[in-house]
């Protein structure tokens, strides 16, 4: 996370590297500040759609403590383990959520596009971000600073119970999500994983007159292969296999998934 001091828009300096036995992304910099200056309102910048609805005074509460950034692609946001002070909202791009180990290794959780949130614990435990954020490609996000909210503050109730509602949307898509961990075959674990990604980040395409559901190429078969739990070349083999089957295609690095009734077969046994 690195600091930003305007009050509105901010192109952060990010910077990439390699480590360990795979190639990531590493952010360097200023941390984000700890608590916004209160001179330094962002007023200027709308709320993100999940804060709309809110009232005037949890509103203003808000817009006190939003800062955006416009973050290249390939740069973390935050790693889990970083103390948590803030809830990002995505203006536009897409950030990854993943865990690194400490051998480089790299457990896939999910991606949030354009409207969704991220790093919601922020708002309930200081122990820290549960997982990494990684941009995909430049996003703009905006941060809004959870940490010092007083009680006695106008709208602190309203806006910490919105949180909660967006921590548990995050609880459920995690639970839905690692259902697929535990199916005993790939078929099936690659199904689900695709029947949750087409659910979160998919977007509908017209092929041959037909409106159909598609994967962006924002998610890769090694994200496949990471959330089905199976190794890049026995996902290609089985993408393939459902290729000849005419389930999907792949063109130009997307996934286009034909009918979501033989995914659902292969992953429920119906």
């Amino acid at each position: 996370m690195l600091t930003s001091y305007a009050a509105a828009d901010v192109a952060t300096p990010f910077r990439q590297r390699s480590y360990g036995r795979s190639s990531a992304p590493l952010r360097v910099g200023q941390r984000l500040q700890t608590h916004v200056d209160p001179t330094r309102r962002a007023s200027n910048i709308d709320l993100p759609p999940l804060l709309a609805g809110l009232s005037d005074e949890a509103s203003a509460l808000a817009k006190s403590r939003l800062r955006r950034m416009t973050v290249p692609a390939n740069a973390v946001i935050y790693y889990q383990d970083d103390v948590g002070d803030g809830v990002y909202f995505v203006e536009s791009g897409h950030v990854r959520l993943s865990h690194i180990g400490e051998d480089g290794s790299v457990a896939f959780y999910g991606i949030v596009r354009s409207g969704g949130s991220f790093g919601e614990i922020s708002a309930f435990d200081s122990g820290g971000y549960c997982e990494t954020a990684t941009t995909i490609d430049e996003t703009i996000v905006c941060m809004l600073d959870t940490t010092g909210l007083d009680a006695d503050t106008p709208g602190t109730a309203e806006l910490r119970a919105l949180m909660t509602d967006l921590l548990a949307t995050r609880l459920r898509t995690h639970a839905q999500m690692t259902r697929a961990l535990y199916m005993p075959n790939l078929s099936g674990r690659l199904a689900l994983s695709l029947l949750y990604l087409l659910d979160v980040v998919g977007t509908r395409v017209t092929v041959q007159g037909r409106e159909v559901e598609c994967l962006g190429p924002e998610v890769t078969q090694r994200d496949l292969g990471t959330l089905a739990r199976g190794t890049r070349e026995n996902v290609n083999k089985m993408l393939r296999t459902w290729i000849k089957e005419d389930v999907l295609e792949i063109e130009d690095r997307h996934i286009i998934v034909r009918s979501r009734t033989p995914l659902k077969s292969k992953a429920y046994n119906l």
